[in-house]
C-alpha cells in the first residue's frame, strides 16, 4: 500500500477569489491545484524509522498528511499560527492530523500553517489558520481514504505517481 495518497482538487470550493488586502501576495496566488494528501500512520513509521515515530493512542486509520497549494511554499513567514486561532479544532486535529514524530503537534501545525497554509489565503475558505486547518478536516470527510473501493483506490494511487 502507498505510503500516502495525494488528492488534487482543481479549484474547488471557489479557490480564485482575492481580497485587496492580499493582494500584495498575487504571485503566491497563482495555482489551480490543492493536493490532499493522507498517510498511513503505520507506514510513514517503518518509512522513516531514522525518527522516533509514535502513533497517538487516539489514531485509528489514515491521517492528513497536508494540504498543499500546488508548486507554493512559504508565502508569509510572518503569519504566525497561534493556539487560539484553532482551539476548537484540537481534537480533530490531534486525531485527524496528527504529528507522528514530534510529542507536540502545535509545533508541527505551525509549521504546515507557515509552509503552505499561508499560499491558500487568496481563497476566501482558506484565508485564516481556522478556515485552513477546517478545510483539512472536512476534506478528511468527504475524501474518505477506507471508504473508496479497492479499484479507486488503486487508480488514485496509480494517478497520482
Amino acid at each position: 500500500m502507498a505510503l500516502y495518497i495525494g488528492i488534487c482538487l482543481a479549484v474547488v470550493y471557489g479557490l480564485t477569489a482575492m481580497t485587496a488586502a492580499q493582494a500584495d501576495m498575487k504571485d503566491s496566488c497563482r495555482w489551480k491545484c490543492l493536493t490532499f494528501a493522507q498517510l498511513w500512520p503505520g507506514s510513514f513509521c517503518l518509512t522513516f524509522s531514522k525518527h522516533h515515530c509514535m502513533i497517538p493512542d487516539q489514531v485509528d486509520g489514515w491521517t492528513i498528511h497536508g494540504l498543499w497549494p500546488n508548486g507554493k511554499e512559504f508565502c508569509n513567514r510572518t503569519w504566525k499560527l497561534a493556539k487560539k486561532d484553532i482551539g476548537d479544532l484540537w481534537t480533530d486535529m490531534r486525531k485527524y492530523w496528527p504529528s507522528l514524530i514530534s510529542e507536540n503537534p502545535f509545533k508541527f501545525w505551525q509549521s504546515e500553517w507557515i509552509k503552505h497554509g499561508t499560499c491558500g489565503t487568496c481563497a476566501k475558505n482558506m484565508s485564516c489558520p481556522h478556515k485552513y486547518f477546517s478545510l483539512a478536516l472536512e476534506l478528511r470527510t468527504k475524501v474518505s481514504i477506507d471508504d473508496m473501493k479497492d479499484s479507486t483506490l488503486h487508480y488514485l494511487t496509480w494517478a497520482l505517481m
